[in-house]
């Protein structure tokens, strides 16, 4: 059966979990910018910073064939990082913990979508 693209379901699958590969490669970025810039900069300045390489990342990866979802991962942990910088608006997590927890996250998302995928086909 196909899906509402117009292709398969394996496809659709592949798509997902690329796209949660992606996007946790994205959130592992993101948190190694965040924990590198915040040694130079304040951690409004830092958490800026890492939104506005997201965004630009999600912008010229648009124009070419790279796939966005990494640029969006990047992006999410910086606008994660602006509430948390604001204050208070966040629940206090630090910049460098936020670093840690984004990296911790950005790698379960990569070994979910890979285990998913192996899973997925294995009963195709």
């Amino acid at each position: 059966m196909g899906d509402a693209t117009g292709g398969s379901e394996s496809t659709a699958t592949n798509l997902g979990t690329q796209r949660l590969q992606g996007a946790g490669v994205g959130s592992i970025v993101g948190g190694i910018i965040l924990g590198l810039v915040s040694f130079g900069l304040s951690y409004p300045a830092a958490a800026g910073t890492v939104f506005v390489l997201g965004v630009l990342g999600w912008l010229f990866a648009r124009r070419s064939s790279v796939p966005t979802t990494p640029s969006v991962g990047v992006a999410a942990i910086g606008g994660i990082a602006l509430v948390e910088a604001t204050p208070g608006v966040g629940i206090g997590i630090s910049a460098f913990e936020l670093a840690v927890v984004a990296v911790g996250f950005g790698l379960f998302d990569v070994l979910a979508g890979g285990t998913l995928g192996r899973y997925r086909r294995r009963f195709e």
